[in-house]
């Protein structure tokens, strides 16, 4: 994938291939400790803002993201929140956070049962908001 054909030049963009976001979505990122997960969003926040197809169009990255916003630890939870809205293109969600595709919960269902409690908690809350 070619972060530019979000905007159509993709010569003067960067390639962002599969291997290059990997450390964002693994333990290396967004299911690693407090610091890689804040980390993690905050890059995600970054390419969303520049390239948001890249990030709005795979279940992987959305489930990721929405995992995180319900994380116990603030700095992690709010970061999240922030690309959640750069994503939906909203400046300021709050606890109002508009709802992932029906394709987060794939991805999402395997970490229900998270040897970390931190993340099978998040999973947890992630799940069962998003089927308000």
């Amino acid at each position: 994938y070619q972060a530019g054909d979000d905007d159509g030049d993709a010569s003067s963009s960067p390639v962002l291939s599969t291997a290059e976001l990997a450390p964002l979505l693994d333990e290396r990122g967004a299911l690693g400790g407090k610091n890689c997960r804040t980390a993690s969003m905050i890059a995600l926040e970054s390419i969303a803002a520049k390239h948001n197809k890249i990030v709005k169009n795979n279940p992987l990255i959305e489930s990721r993201i929405w995992l995180n916003c319900f994380d116990e630890t603030e700095s992690v939870r709010l970061a999240a929140r922030r690309t959640w809205g750069v994503i939906h293109d909203k400046s300021d969600i709050g606890d109002d956070l508009p709802k992932p595709t029906a394709m987060y919960a794939i991805p999402l269902l395997p970490l229900l049962n998270s040897k970390d409690s931190s993340i099978a908690t998040a999973a947890a809350k992630a799940f069962s908001h998003g089927m308000k």
